[in-house]
């Protein structure tokens, strides 16, 4: 059986995703034909490439010709018509300057000359305007993509099955029909696979993803489409019994997909029952069903994963750096706003370290990098000391950075040998500096012992990266300040902070089954978005739900504003973060000379435009 696995856009382009190589390792360890492609990083180099931006222009000119012959225009026409003359205006000069962005951010020649790098940056944005103005109104930057209902409708179709039907068909906003049509369809129709699966995380990733399976199914009706993912285990049950949107799959697995999709292979090679098929969606009669049969992965049984077929040359870093497992869950699981334990159940399972150095070595040898992202959800500090120790041990000359929990006392002596071994970035979970919300959210930490970790860590020149958001439940205006108040004093341990999250109640986390606990009167579904998993609620005590984004924008600017680092958060992408920290070998990076006079160069001309 012939297997191509996508990994569909829209996601970040700094870097590759892990599950496709998962399972492609998976199915090649067991000798099954298996082609991986990253879509996502393939489709926006030739979306931002010269050839596709001035067609996209094209369509801009078609657009404003089209509005200046209408005899009356509303003010909404009136104000889209002006920025496409002015998108005109400013003109094709900018395709020139996104092929500078893409170099700059590909060669670490100019990538580490932080004007270069500011400048590629912003340059960098002028591709998806360009893209987004040619199929207006969709929402197109780096993180984002919002396709419209209708040009009447702006609603975002990827949260509902209505939307998501609409786009399907939507040649004028949905600019994938014709990317996969010239670039991607000619491919498959002259070698077609037997099985293509496609792995969603995101939901920009929804309206993409059942494009390429609309179209694979118009072009390719003999073929069989698998789905899969951390979203589509998200919203899987909801598509049951008889969402149309199976009608152009043939399979969706939930949960972890490793075993479910080899057996689901194997059992199609040999035309078994797909019954005992653990995770397995498949179609009965009329109706849809989900086996009921649940696995687990064991990690230790889980090959490196195999990042042959992506092109590791096109991602927007002047080097790979690849994604790295050490464990599946999450070893504490208590914290309650997440929806982790609904993807990985109750378990914690970890990778043996020596199976890790193993990793390193295989990655670092076949595709010639030193730069990795470890994914877990945390690490904890003692499991960070003895992968930094069997590093060390190793002799691996490796940079690496990992997601950690801050709920133990961590040694000054201890970070530095988590510092030695390579390791120049930590992301830390806070939320809150606020303790009776920690106590109330089950974080398991305090903010003393956040405090030690932080300074211990920067201290050894690691840089701190800390997410944080406003608006959980009974939180009050005097909390959220709390939290700025916080950062700003221990800024200098503390390099980069997550500034525009607000609170989102999701459903299959604690804090969703136990509302009232959390004093929240009523929960019920956003209207029309039937793919939407999180949830509408109100509270009877603390900041508004509806007040939330003011909330957020208002403390997020303080933060920007008056952090020592603030300015070099306007340019510096978060993994971006962790390479220029290898590079520099410093976290106080808006200090560093060079950098300094780049971002005073940069302030300048901002302030002259």
């Amino acid at each position: 059986m012939k297997i191509v696995l996508f990994f569909p856009p829209h996601w970040a382009p700094f870097q590759p995703y892990l599950s496709i190589p998962t399972l492609t390792a998976h199915l090649r360890e067991r000798g099954h034909n298996v082609k991986a492609q990253d879509l996502n990083i393939e489709s926006l180099d030739t979306l931002f490439s010269t050839k596709e931006l001035y067609k996209a222009f094209d369509k801009i000119e078609e657009k404003a010709k089209a509005l200046s012959k209408k005899s009356h225009l509303s003010d909404l026409g009136k104000a889209h018509l002006k920025h496409l003359k002015t998108s005109i205006e400013e003109g094709r000069e900018k395709v020139k300057l996104v092929q500078y962005a893409k170099k700059v951010l590909r060669n670490d020649k100019f990538f580490f000359n932080f004007k270069h790098y500011g400048d590629a940056v912003t340059f960098l944005l002028y591709g998806y305007y360009i893209i987004s103005d040619a199929h207006y109104p969709v929402i197109f930057d780096v993180y984002q993509l919002s396709f419209p209902h209708s040009l009447s409708d702006t609603t975002p179709a990827e949260y509902s099955t209505e939307g998501v039907l609409n786009a399907l068909r939507n040649r004028q906003c949905n600019f994938y029909i014709e990317y996969f049509e010239e670039y991607l369809l000619p491919k498959l129709i002259s070698e077609p696979a037997d099985l293509y699966g496609i792995s969603i995380t995101a939901p920009t990733q929804i309206v993409p993803s059942f494009t390429l399976a609309y179209l694979i199914k118009k072009y390719l009706p003999d073929s069989l489409i698998c789905m899969g993912g951390s979203l589509l285990t998200r919203i899987g049950k909801e598509l049951l019994p008889s969402s149309p949107l199976l009608n152009y799959i043939d399979f969706a697995i939930l949960y972890e997909g490793e075993t479910p999709l080899l057996m689901l292979v194997e059992s199609l090679e040999e035309k078994k029952s797909l019954d005992n098929i653990p995770n397995l969606i498949q179609r009965k009669g009329d109706r849809w069903v989900l086996n009921q049969v649940r696995s687990e992965e064991d990690p230790d049984k889980i090959p490196t994963p195999d990042f042959t077929g992506f092109p590791l040359d096109k991602y927007l870093s002047p080097y790979p750096v690849l994604p790295l497992l050490t464990a599946r869950g999450c070893y504490w699981n208590k914290c309650a706003f997440c929806q982790h334990k609904y993807v990985y159940s109750d378990s914690y399972r970890t990778r043996k370290l020596s199976k890790v150095i193993e990793d390193f070595v295989k990655l670092q040898k076949n595709f010639n990098t030193r730069f990795f992202s470890l994914s877990d959800e945390a690490i904890s500090f003692a499991r960070l000391k003895n992968l930094a120790n069997k590093i060390i041990e190793n002799k691996l000359f490796i940079f690496w950075e990992a997601y950690a929990r801050a709920d133990s006392n961590l040694s000054k002596e201890i970070a530095q040998i988590i510092a030695n071994s390579g390791c120049r970035r930590l992301s830390f979970g806070l939320e809150s500096a606020e303790p009776r919300l920690l106590k109330l959210m089950k974080k398991g930490i305090n903010i003393e012992t956040f405090t030690n970790a932080v300074k211990a860590t920067s201290r050894a020149g690691i840089f701190n990266y800390v997410w944080i958001f406003w608006g959980f439940p009974t939180e009050t205006p005097l909390e959220a300040q709390k939290t700025v108040d916080y950062i700003l004093k221990y800024a200098h341990y503390i390099h980069m902070v997550s500034l525009s999250q607000g609170f989102i109640l999701e459903k299959y986390t604690p804090i969703y089954y136990n509302p009232q606990s959390f004093k929240i009167s009523k929960i019920y579904p956003v209207a029309g978005k039937d793919l939407l998993f999180s949830c509408m609620y109100e509270v009877t005590e603390g900041i508004k739900r509806e007040d939330i984004e003011d909330v957020v924008e208002k403390m997020g600017n303080q933060i920007f504003l008056n952090h020592p680092q603030g300015a070099l958060w306007e340019y510096l992408v978060r993994m971006h973060a962790f390479l220029y920290t290898a590079f520099y070998n410093t976290n106080q990076l808006s200090t560093h000379p060079e950098i300094k006079i780049a971002l005073e160069k940069l302030r300048r001309e901002k302030q002259i435009k």
